[in-house]
């Protein structure tokens, strides 16, 4: 019955109207889907009709939405000129969203998380074979349907998100994390120090630049960190063990 409908909705759509189809007059309001959304309705269509297999990744997907909701409110406000910054504009020549993805698609692939992993690879190789007629990144990773799908998601899915233990995650999954992320954007940045210098120079290290003020922040954290393993376990040293602390 669930084939049966989308079939009969698919057939709707390509049929003509007024000089263009549903589909045509859709895509001129909301643009052409993006590849991570043709990429979850074909996983939507083998885990209806295909293998028990399909329907593993049903935590992933609340999780997954969540994360797609966070940055949808960050970034459209702000690709819509709330201020001077305009990520959009990065994703014609993602250097630094490319060292990002990179270090999610690893982290995605270490977690089990072969959904996230899959939606990042297919979105970067389409971005780079140009399957869709848009030059930015940005438009292959997400799209406003896809965006309120996930909304719907996050809302369906609460009780889930509401359910987890955040303070009983694995310091250690949280240090592979972190040393993932480094070693990811030093890899990208010595292949693009070899492919493009000047991309290189000017985009990826530019003082004032992502890298920069992340480096701060990070570096600040730990910093805020160490002052925190120092007064709560100051008891248990020596005064050379706090001076080293």
């Amino acid at each position: 019955m669930r084939l049966g409908i989308a079939l009969a909705v698919v057939v709707t759509m390509l049929l003509p109207m007024a000089g263009l189809s549903a589909a045509q007059q859709l895509r001129a309001v909301i643009g052409d889907l993006s590849v991570a959304s043709l990429v979850l309705m074909a996983w939507y269509g083998l885990a209806a009709v295909g293998p028990h297999g399909w329907q593993r990744a049903a935590r992933e997907l609340v999780f997954l939405a969540g994360s797609l909701v966070v940055v949808a409110a960050v970034f459209y406000p702000l690709s819509l000129g709330a201020t001077l910054m305009d990520p959009y504009a990065h994703g014609y020549y993602p250097t630094v969203l490319s060292a990002l993805l990179l270090a999610v698609f690893v982290c995605a692939v270490l977690a089990g998380w072969p959904l996230t992993a899959a939606l990042i690879g297919f979105a970067y190789a389409g971005f780079v074979l140009r399957w869709l007629e848009s030059d930015n990144l940005w438009d292959y990773l997400f799209d406003v349907p896809l965006v309120i799908a996930a909304l719907v998601g996050v809302v369906l899915g609460w009780s889930r998100l509401r359910a987890v233990h955040w303070r009983s995650l694995d310091p250690r999954r949280i240090t592979v994390a972190a040393l993932v992320v480094a070693a990811s954007f030093l890899f990208f940045a010595v292949v693009l120090s070899r492919v493009n210098p000047a991309s290189f120079a000017n985009d990826f290290t530019v003082e004032d630049g992502f890298v920069e003020w992340t480096t701060s922040i990070v570096l600040f954290v730990g910093f805020c960190f160490s002052v925190h393993r120092y007064r709560t376990a100051r008891q248990r040293f020596d005064w050379r063990g706090r001076a080293v602390r």
